[in-house]
């Protein structure tokens, strides 16, 4: 169920955005970028994060478009039920907030670089009984690490490509 327009934005990478609130409460709308060369990191670089959160890719985006009230609540609908999705996954690897930090003003919120890998933990592990993938520190390392891998199979390390 969507709120009406002007009850307030409710996922938590909106909470508190006053340009955000501003759109959703029909005070002001935006324009979207022309094109994907953003010029600006405003309330429309954090609307096109959030779009990227839901899964739309760079073609995907309402370039040129205008984001009014109706469209900043159900953009912000959607994401707070995503958010949901990216914290159960992230949640997985028990200490994902080391591994995958700071959260950074304005940018996509580090719970959403953990929940893709712990999501392809899940499909490798998915075919078999055996678990090739567990959620925790040393296989997120390995996989982005290789010499962290070798150590961990305490075999030598071979770099070549």
């Amino acid at each position: 169920m969507l709120p009406a327009p002007g009850t307030g934005l409710i996922s938590r990478y909106f909470t508190g955005d006053a340009e955000a609130d501003a759109i959703a409460r029909g005070e002001v709308t935006v324009d979207f970028f022309a094109t994907p060369m953003m010029d600006a990191f405003d309330v429309r670089w954090r609307i096109q994060n959030a779009l990227r959160m839901l899964g739309l890719e760079q073609w995907g985006m309402p370039y040129g478009e205008t984001i009014d009230a109706d469209r900043m609540v159900r953009i912000d609908a959607a994401l707070a039920a995503k958010e949901d999705v990216l914290g159960a996954q992230a949640s997985k690897i028990a200490n994902w907030q080391d591994i995958f930090t700071h959260d950074f003003i304005d940018n996509i919120p580090q719970e959403f670089a953990a929940h893709p890998v712990a999501t392809i933990f899940d499909l490798f592990n998915a075919s078999s009984a055996i678990t090739y993938q567990a959620h925790t520190t040393d296989c997120v390392l390995a996989n982005f690490v290789s010499g962290y891998a070798a150590g961990l199979t305490n075999t030598e390390r071979d770099y070549r490509p």
